[in-house]
This record gives C-alpha cells, structure tokens and sequence, in this order.
C-alpha cells in the first residue's frame, strides 16, 4: 500500500521526433499497448512519467492523431483525465472531451482515438490499494466516464492540472520533486483518485442528518488524535469511518466550514502551537518540533503557521523562553 516516498521521485522525459510505435511503449512503460498514426505529416511526442511511491503518473501529448490500443495491467486500476484537446476523441466507443475523465478497471481494454495535439493525463493506482482504502469503489467490465460538467469530475481535473504541472516543473528543474512536495502531491492524488472510484450520486442530494454529522466529525477526531493522522489520508480515514470520501466531505462542509484536508492542517497546527508554547529544552528548534509532528515540507508549514497564529513558528518559542 503506497505510503509516501521518502526521497524524491525520478520523473522520466521522452522527447519522440518521429513516429516509432516501440519507443512509445516503452515510454508509457505498457507492453500492451500499440499505436497506430492516422494524420498525415511529420511526428512530435513529449512524454513524461513519475513514480509516486506505488503509483506511476503518465502524461504526454502527440502532434498527430493517433490510435492506441491494448489491455490495462492487471493488479492496477487506471484513472486518466484529457487536460488539453483542441477536440473531442473516442475512448472504448464514447465521445472523450477536454475535462473528461475516465476510470479502468484492472486489466480493462484500451481502444482510444487520439486527436493531435491532446495533452492527456494518467494515474495508476495498486489495485490492493483500491480494495482496502476505497471498499465502496464500484466498477464495471469497461470504463467509466465521468464529464467534466460533473463536480467531482472538475475536481479532480483541477489536481490533475496541479499536478501535471508540477511534474513539468519538476522535469525542468533537472531535479525532480522534492520529497516532501512528492509526498503531499502523492497524498492528494490519492484522495482525488479515490473520490472519483467511491462517488455515490446519492450524496450531493442526501446529506446525513445533524446528530450522524456531529458523530462522524468526533469519530475522525478521535481517529486522528495523538498524530496518527500523519500516515493517514482523507480517502483511507473515510474508509475506516465507512462512509464514501464524499459523505466526509459534505458533512466537514457542514459542521466546520473545511474540508476534511484542511481540518487535519488546523489539528496538526494546532499541535505544533502547544508544543511550541509549552517546549522545556532551551535548545528545541522549531524545525525538530514540527517533524515530531509529522511536518515535511518547512516552508509551506511556516506559511500555514503565520496564517493561523499570525505569527512565525519562531517567534512562539522564543516567547516561550524569555
């Protein structure tokens, strides 16, 4: 089960400057998958991939159109969403436009007509990882697509476009990601991925009524408390919780205003601010303190910190020994 890597992910550029059906599968890493070229003329393809943890994230676009066909692996499930399209393509027999997304099954059938020019994103997912943190996921022989007219389908757009956007910097930084950004990245790409997988229609229109809102919000309190939360992901606490990551959603709306992503920032901050305020070693940094509490990422914490306590972490300890 992913977990979060500890050190940066390699991100893999491929630079195609004529059409080779073999260098393109090797640059998607599928040994299923065929292309056939339909547009007539010279060939570009940029293709960059990342490994985050157990999960690879494929993005790429083509300056022709293309066919391509074959068998998704089997112990993965595939969630890709087209970012960019001058116009709409044909996955598995239905219209695929800018926004859309899509779901496959592990081991489902690919057959995708890809205009030119297309940027296209995919994630790949352990099917173990689907099975035990998303245990309402609901699938069927082909795939599944979602508009990009639909909430959760602009959504999850939207991180996907974060998040390839951050792989193009990565790539450009000849550096990859940073750990600690791969691993926030990876954090939300999960979420994201698992609310498209355990969406019930049901719960845009059925809200649980007071009393199953207050008790769900004090059992993820107590789910999370003592910094278990650090391990933890929004899709994986609502699996536990049994309810769909969207039900969370709703009801931290709701109750708090927040998402269940933010709420967990405030409960972490909130930490970090007692034991800054309450630190008995003279010689404690702020930095040490934070990582105690799951912090990897010191930069966009001190931004979280300033904006919660109007105040740098520092100056909270240093108060403190004054």
């Amino acid at each position: 089960m992913p977990t979060g890597p500890a050190e940066s992910p390699a991100i893999a550029v491929h630079s195609l400057a004529v059409f080779d059906p073999d260098e393109l599968v090797e640059a998607v890493g599928s040994s299923t998958l065929t292309h056939t070229q339909l547009s007539g003329g010279s060939f570009r393809g940029e293709l960059l991939a990342a490994q985050f943890g157990s999960c690879r994230v494929d993005t790429g676009r083509y300056s022709q159109t293309l066919i391509s066909r074959g068998v998704f692996p089997q112990d993965h499930v595939v969630v890709g969403c087209l970012l960019e399209a001058p116009r709409a393509g044909c996955i598995n027999g239905y219209r695929f436009g800018r926004l859309d997304s899509v779901i496959f099954p592990a081991g489902a059938e690919l057959d995708y007509l890809l205009p030119a020019d297309t940027r296209w994103l995919t994630v790949q997912i352990p099917l173990a990882y689907v099975e035990g943190v998303c245990p309402r996921a609901r699938f069927t022989d082909g795939p599944t697509v979602v508009r990009g007219s639909h909430e959760r389908g602009v959504r999850f757009a939207g991180w996907m476009t974060k998040l390839r956007d951050a792989i193009h910097s990565g790539a450009t930084q000849a550096a990859g990601l940073a750990g600690s950004h791969a691993g926030w990245l990876e954090s939300r790409l999960l979420d994201a991925a698992c609310e498209m997988l355990t969406d019930d229609q049901r719960d845009g229109t059925a809200r649980p009524n007071h009393a199953t809102r207050m008790s769900l919000l004090r059992s993820f309190e107590q789910l999370v408390e003592g910094g278990a939360y650090r391990d933890l992901r929004i899709a994986e606490i609502a699996a536990r919780l049994d309810v769909s990551q969207r039900t969370l959603e709703l009801c931290f709306k709701d109750l708090v205003g927040l998402s269940p992503m933010q709420y967990l920032i405030r409960l972490r901050l909130n930490a970090i601010h007692h034991a800054l305020m309450r630190a008995s070693d003279n010689a404690a940094t702020v930095e040490a303190i934070a990582r105690q509490h799951g912090v990897n990422h010191m930069g966009r914490f001190s931004s979280y910190y300033r904006e919660q306590f109007g105040c740098h972490p520092r100056t909270t300890l240093r108060k403190r020994f004054r």
